[in-house]
């Protein structure tokens, strides 16, 4: 035998590790899977609020930028621009007007509206004379 040659496991042997990696895989995969799926939703969902609150404001820039003042052309600017928009879950964005502004609500996580995990971007909320900011809600 020469030095750099390693001896040949038996048969047997290899089957013993064989068995003993197969029953490992088939211990720890589930563990693995179902952790990683675990992980991997959790940090879907974290990241889908601030997606969705930037969507909310967009679709607030956009009506604003309409420079609408009556009432009702502004509701239908809201409506038009909501239409087809989705929130990050793939749902679709409640609008609505309040105080002569447009308001955009997503259901949120369950998907259930009025409910805490709501995500609201309100820019009825006043600075100063006149002047409006969003106010990110929940």
């Amino acid at each position: 035998m020469q030095a750099n040659d390693q001896p040949t496991p038996s048969p047997t042997r290899r089957r013993a590790w064989r068995t003993l990696l197969f029953v490992g895989a088939l211990l720890t995969g589930p563990l693995l899977v179902v952790g990683g799926i675990w992980l991997l939703g959790s940090d879907i969902s974290e990241h889908k609020v601030p997606s969705t609150r930037t969507r909310l404001l967009q679709l607030t820039a956009e009506v604003d930028a309409l420079g609408l003042s009556d009432a009702d052309a502004l509701a239908a600017a809201v409506e038009r621009v909501a239409a087809d928009a989705r929130d990050a879950w793939g749902r679709p964005i409640r609008a609505e007007v309040s105080l002569g502004r447009p308001r955009f609500v997503s259901a949120g996580d369950d998907g259930v509206f009025d409910t805490a995990d709501d995500i609201v971007v309100r820019t009825d909320a006043p600075l100063g004379e006149g002047d409006f900011d969003p106010l990110l809600v929940r």
